[in-house]
Formats: structure tokens, sequence, C-alpha cells
């Protein structure tokens, strides 16, 4: 482990808040994980000042950038897990600190003897170590407790789940009677599924969430038995596996589990989230859109995170069809998540959204290093497919390339955000457009010539490691397909969310493209000449406008012609014939490489 905690600690203890009985708990693992943070790294730093002749000009673990706080300090952080611990003792009923009080305080003590000992307070650490309670006097329940609470600070510290699996099944058999050790287990198991991207849940997950319910109805542990419960009837139904009823059934269970989380404990921000969370994701017929919205409100009451507004916005804008709240929602969620929703929106929205400006607050917003990859291949789209900037595309897609971790990101592409449904894969994509630009090299302008030259050094790296994508033909039509399916979808999702009355013909679709604006004409003022403009009798259009009977094939036919007419004012013959044969290609946002005009 080298890296330093950075959450935000006032927050993070809001969000524990009364989420159950064990927000003691909570608080004094968060407590210690810090401290030893803490504590870890000013040892480095000192072994590094003391041995090291170039650490007087150097700023290990970027000491200096950390704000000074309450939460930097070792003693005042010692002292805040000792309060905490206090505060559990005087809390009446603390189901923790009634079950391993001297197992919490057995490794408080051991923390501060060897603070004492790394601060070269030899006495004093050894007359605290003196003091100790030895686990050999120790019930089994301390030392399941022990146990517990390494599961608790390597689940905070840690990404290793299969190491602080061992604690969390010694605490187990230690004390098998205790609902917090099996929960704990259980959430080991989910973070493995998730971090290793499977669908299925295993039976022994769901197992571990069901007995720890069994044990206490404790609405953490019913609200994550309930997210298990939806999480498998999600992937029963998108596997096609199971009947529907038993996936039906599934979610009533999850739904009944969130209805008690709700009853039992409405006062935590986090409980609050997860049973918003889960209820957004159910469809009405099943799910309670009343709850949905009471408990994403709670929760933005008790701690307005970005995470909670981001489900606000969701429900806003699944349930209530309500654009301007759900925008208002986003705008206060930062980073990929709520610029990446509103990019979204308003592509939907508005067939002529240039999201030129959300994209650069996307790109000054540093990504997380678990989003990283995710991000740089969002970026690298937008420039390979809405600006054309094959320089500034290679920059984003080489730094995914080159990382050789998440390479999947970029061959199977797909973006909720920019709305593109079918994995595409986007390192061919942009070879593609580089050996097509390489063909047109000679009419290069010397900028497009040096261009040029970095793209091919690119390509040189690309190749050397896909030698099998090094013969590949370019396809001149390529982007032009790529361009109708994602315009194709997009008017599919305007269609559903706003009526055919907000769906957008082809003289309304996206024109800003750089690439179009020097071949672009604008079709509702263009006037060739000698053109003869076709105008059909308004007498005629009205009665064509008021047939009642539309499913008689007449009436369907002569709508079909009065679009047809409508759409070609101003279009000479062979713009007619063109579109007429084109009719399920929008010719009026193609690229540079579109056939000219007759």
């Amino acid at each position: 482990h080298s890296e330093m905690i950075t959450w935000d600690i006032p927050d993070k203890l809001q969000d524990y808040k009364n989420q159950g009985a064990d927000y003691g708990f909570e608080k004094y693992c968060l407590l210690l994980a810090l401290l030893f943070e803490k504590t870890f790294h000013a040892l480095i730093i000192s072994s590094e000042d003391e041995d090291s002749p170039e650490s007087v000009n150097s700023s290990p673990n970027d000491e200096a950038d950390i704000p000074d706080n309450e939460y930097n300090d070792s003693e005042i952080l010692y002292a805040k897990c000792k309060d905490a611990l206090d505060e559990m003792a005087a809390h009446e009923g603390d189901i923790m600190y009634e079950r391993i009080g001297p197992a919490l305080q057995h490794i408080l003590q051991a923390t501060r003897a060897h603070m004492l000992f790394l601060q070269g307070n030899i006495s004093r650490s050894e007359e605290m170590a003196s003091n100790i309670q030895p686990i050999q006097e120790m019930s089994r329940k301390s030392l399941a407790g022990i146990e517990g609470i390494k599961t608790k600070f390597f689940m905070t510290l840690y990404s290793s789940v299969d190491i602080t699996l061992e604690f969390s099944h010694k605490a187990m058999e230690l004390d098998p009677d205790f609902a917090a050790w099996k929960y704990l287990t259980g959430k080991l198991l989910r973070r493995r599924r998730r971090d290793n991207k499977i669908q299925d849940l295993s039976e022994e997950e769901i197992n571990y969430f069901e007995k720890a319910v069994e044990l206490e109805r404790n609405p953490k542990y019913l609200v994550f038995l309930g997210q298990a419960y939806q999480e498998m009837a999600n992937s029963l139904s998108t596997q096609r596996y199971g009947s529907e009823e038993n996936i039906k059934d599934l979610l009533r269970k999850a739904v009944s589990l969130y209805r008690e989380c709700w009853s039992l404990k409405n006062d935590s921000a986090a409980i609050s989230r997860r049973v918003g969370n889960g209820m957004l994701k159910m469809d009405r017929d099943i799910g309670d859109v009343a709850l949905t919205k009471e408990a994403l409100m709670k929760a933005t009451e008790l701690s307005p995170c970005p995470v909670t507004f981001h489900a606000l916005g969701r429900f806003y804008y699944k349930f209530e069809k309500d654009d301007e709240k759900a925008l208002e929602c986003f705008e206060k969620t930062p980073g990929i998540f709520g610029l990446g929703e509103i990019i979204r929106l308003k592509l939907i929205k508005d067939p002529m959204y240039n999201p030129y400006d959300m994209v650069q607050k996307l790109i000054s917003v540093p990504p997380n290093a678990v989003k990283r990859d995710n991000y740089y291949t969002q970026i690298g789209w937008y420039y390979l497919y809405y600006k054309r900037d094959l320089q500034n595309a290679s920059k984003y897609i080489w730094k995914v390339l080159s990382r050789e971790k998440n390479t999947f990101m970029l061959v199977n592409f797909w973006s909720y955000i920019f709305c593109v449904k079918e994995p595409r894969n986007m390192v061919e994509i942009f070879i593609n457009e580089v050996l097509l630009k390489r063909q047109n090299a000679n009419a290069l302008s010397p900028e497009g010539r040096d261009e040029m030259e970095y793209l091919e050094k690119v390509l040189g790296k690309i190749f050397e490691r896909h030698p099998d994508l090094r013969g590949m033909t370019p396809n001149p039509h390529l982007m032009q397909e790529i361009q109708r399916d994602v315009e194709d979808y997009i008017s599919y999702l305007r269609r559903k969310r706003y009526g055919n009355s907000r769906s957008s013909r082809n003289e309304a679709r996206m024109s800003w493209r750089s690439n179009d604006s020097d071949y672009r004409v604008d079709q509702s003022t263009y006037r060739p000449q000698g053109a003869i403009r076709r105008e059909s009798s308004y007498r005629t259009r009205s009665v064509n406008t008021n047939i009642d009977d539309i499913n008689r094939p007449i009436g369907r036919e002569n709508m079909r012609r009065r679009d047809e007419e409508i759409n070609n004012r101003g279009r000479s013959r062979a713009e007619r014939l063109y579109y007429h044969n084109n009719n399920r290609f929008d010719v009026t946002i193609t690229d540079w490489r579109r056939e000219p005009r007759n």
C-alpha cells in the first residue's frame, strides 16, 4: 500500500451516521485506518529524511500538498479514535461494544504502544504494552472481534479481497451466531464479484446476507440483501434464464426489504440513498415511486453528496419526465457522472446540441484511478467522431493502449454518454481514418503534413502492439455508417421520450460538426440556379391531413408523399433522386468524403 487516503472525512463520517446500531464501530474502524495511514507515511518520510541525502529537495507522498487539518495529525486521530470507543461504551445497547468491547480496547492500546515505539518513547511503549489484555485470556467472542476488526480495517485500506476473507472466516468460526461477521463476508464476496466484473451472484454471497438478516433485522443488512435479490433478478432477466414469475418474485422480495428497511431507520443518508437507488432501478408497476422520491430527498437533506444528487436527477428524468430538475441535479454532480448525464440528456433533447462546452468541463476534471481509462475512451471518442480531430483523439486512445490494462474498452467501445449502443472497435476506426488521410496526403497543407507525420508515429506504435492490424484496408464509408447508426439510435431515444413531435427530420440534424463546415449546405435556404420548385397543392395536402382512417393504404401513401414533397422543397431533380435513393442515410452531415453535388 503506497497511497494516502484522500476521502472527505467529515462527509464520510456524516454518511455513516445513523445507518445502524454499529455506527460507532464503523467510525472507530475508519479513524483507526486513518491513524495507521498517517503513522505509516510518517515513518516512511522520517526514514527517507534520515537515509536519503536527496530528501531535502523532495516531497515524498506529496505531504506538503495535503491541507493541514485535524485529520492529518496522528495524535489528534488517536484521541478521536479513543473518543469513538468511549462513545460506544457510553451508548446503552451498543451491540458491537457489548459483544467485542475487550477486542476494541486491545486493538486501540496495541496501536498506541506501537505509535510510542515508533516515536522513540520506549519506556512508555513498554508500559502501555504491559497493560494490554493478552489474547490467551480473551473469550472466543473477543477473539472473533479482533478478526472482525481486522476484516473491516483491511476492507477500508486494501483491495485484496482474498486476504480479507481469511479474517472474516476466522471471525465466523469463533463466533458463528453474530450477524456482523456474516454481513461483512457477504459484502466481501460482493466486492470480489464486482471487481472481477462477474454478473452472476453466487449462492454463498446471498446466503451470508440472508443469515445476517435472520440473526438481526439491521437496516443495513436488509438493504444489502434487497440489492442482492435485485441484482440476481436483473442477471436472470439479461441472460433470459428463469421464468418471468421467478424474476418478478425476486424483485418483490427486494421491494419488501427496502420498505422494511425504510420503516426501521429513515434518518441515515447511506441507507436512504441505497433504498432510493434500489427502488429507482425498479419498473413502476413493481417499485414504489413515492418511496423512491422520499428516500432520495431524505438522503440529499442528510448528506448532499454528488452520488445522491446523481440518483435524484435520474429519478426526475425517469419518473417525472422533468428535464430541468434533472439537469439541475446533474450540475451538482461533478466529474464524468454528472457531466456525462448532461451531455446525454441534451443530445436526446436537442438535435442541434453541441457538447463542446460540456466536454471541455469534463476534460478539466481529473479522473480518479478507477474511472481513468473509461474517461479517456469517452474523450477520445468525442474527438474522433464529433470533431474528427485525429491528433487529439490519438492522445487519449494511446493513453489507454499504452497501459495495456483496459484495452477492451477501446476494442469493444460503447458509450452511454454519447449514445453509442452497438460496440465498436475504436482502434480500428482510428486506423481507418488515418489511412484515409494518408491517401490524400499530397493535398495537405504544411500544418496538415506535420499532423500526418505525428499520426504516422502513433500508427507505428499501435502496429507494434497489434501487428495483425497492419494489413487493414481502409473503408471510406465506415464513419458514415457509424454516424447513421448513432443518429438512428438518438432519434429512437428522442421519439421514445418525447413522441414523434420531437423527432428530428434530416434538415434538423446536428450540423455543427467541424468536418461539415466547408461542405454543408443549409437545405432550408438553398436555391440552386435553374431549379424548378415543385409546389404541391395546399388543398390536396389539407385533404390528406384530414383523412380519418390513416390505416387505409391510400392514406398512408398520400401522407408519405406529402412528407417527401415538404422535404424536397428547393432541391433540384438530381438532388431529389439522390435523397430518395439514400433515404436511410443522413446526407446533410456526411464527412469530407461526401459525393459532390450534381
